[in-house]
């Protein structure tokens, strides 16, 4: 749907920024450049290993769907948490002035889901075993 806010996005919308990618200045930040091509998240997805780079002309939905079709289910969750913490490194840069290194955002990546995996893994009865009824709730 186009609706990250992509500096390319953002200017499509009139909202006065520029398009060059903060990460790397050398190109627009369309979405499939700054999670795919850009040459930090290829970095991030080279560390990660077993993915296969893209080819030029592709659009993101193209690349993820070529991704998820040869990718076993189990990797899918790897996918978008490793396209997620490229996204929140480049928001890091944008807001905080603060500058990732790829072996933090592949680490952060493996412990983000490692935390999802082990949530999910958690039975609602277990989520809420401490919550004594009528805690929270308003009368």
């Amino acid at each position: 749907n186009q609706c990250l806010p992509t500096r390319v996005n953002l200017v499509c919308k009139r909202v006065p920024v520029s398009e060059v990618c903060p990460i790397y200045n050398g190109e627009v930040e369309t979405v499939v450049h700054i999670l795919v091509i850009c040459p930090f998240a290829s970095q991030c997805w080279r560390r990660r290993g077993g993915f296969n780079q893209m080819a030029d002309g592709y659009s993101f939905d193209a690349w993820l769907k070529q991704m998820l079709d040869h990718t076993d289910k189990d990797v899918h969750g790897e996918i978008a948490t490793i396209c997620w913490s490229i996204w929140q490194a480049r928001n890091q840069l944008v807001w905080d002035n603060k500058r990732s290194e790829v072996n933090h955002v592949v680490f952060l990546t493996k412990q983000y889901l490692a935390e999802w995996r082990k949530a999910q893994g958690s039975s609602t009865k277990d989520l809420y075993r401490d919550v004594i009824p009528g805690d929270g709730a308003s009368s």
